[in-house]
């Protein structure tokens, strides 16, 4: 039985047209392709982000568990001798725990670090080379109440701080935001937020440093939640106001 042989025939090249028509397509695919995975990278460093938070509250509860329910403080011991909430959660936060003399220095060193404080979305450097931390604690000051938070005492020589359990909303109280201003620095006075000057958005409705993940923020709440908002959620319908937090989410009195 005879089979019928069919000769292929192939060309050595293409037309320069051919080559333009698949370099177009692959132009196509590659302008569509992009914007995902651009989306798709984003995505991936704010679920980090909300990662690290929740690892921060965990760090925050043991600390909680050890002085008598009481949230980390920021005080000013002397001078630019500054004990910061990150400090006092040494040794709950996968760091080694630092001594009293340690916690003083304003510039924390390379072998306190912690990559747990720097989100990966965050890019700022950090202010004179200081290591960076890309997570803020509510701010109280006990002699201002239009700044109602959880921790405060940068401004005393004492401790300022609350009881978690004299917050009445824990669902709806925020105590760490994202912050991802340049002398937010590991170590430093400069690591608390609050509502009224929250990125400088409430002077002008403009932020004055880069705002994560398209314009929203990733809180922790004093439950252990972590929550994707923009700002204006955590206002409780209350209009921005440089100069007063209470009634929204910053207010851990009200």
């Amino acid at each position: 039985m005879k089979k019928d042989l069919k000769i292929l025939a192939f060309r050595k090249g293409f037309t320069l047209i051919e080559v333009l028509v698949v370099v177009a397509i692959i132009g196509i695919l590659a302008s569509l392709l992009l914007p995902v995975l651009s989306s798709a990278r984003a995505k991936s460093k704010q679920a980090v982000c909300m990662s690290q938070l929740k690892q921060l509250g965990i760090a925050l509860y043991n600390y909680l568990d050890d002085n008598d329910a009481y949230f980390p403080y920021t005080r000013k011991v002397s001078n630019n001798d500054i004990v910061t909430w990150d400090d006092l959660i040494s040794g709950y936060d996968g760091r080694d725990p630092m001594t009293f003399s340690e916690m003083k220095l304003a510039v924390i060193t390379a072998d306190q670090d912690s990559e747990l404080y720097r989100c990966p979305a965050d890019d700022i450097a950090g202010h004179n080379g200081n290591i960076k931390r890309s997570y803020a604690i509510s701010m109280l000051r006990n002699n201002d109440n239009i700044r109602p938070g959880i921790s405060g005492g940068q401004n005393q020589a004492y401790e300022v701080s609350r009881q978690i359990t004299a917050i009445s909303a824990p669902s709806e109280t925020i105590l760490l935001s994202e912050n991802f201003n340049k002398i937010n620095r590991i170590g430093s006075h400069y690591g608390s937020i609050d509502g009224a000057g929250h990125y400088g958005i409430a002077s002008n409705n403009t932020a004055n440093s880069p705002i994560p993940h398209l314009q929203k923020f990733n809180y922790l709440f004093t439950d252990g939640h972590v929550a994707i908002l923009t700002y204006y959620n955590t206002l409780l319908g209350e209009s921005p106001i440089t100069s007063d937090a209470r009634n929204t989410m910053w207010d851990a009195g009200r």
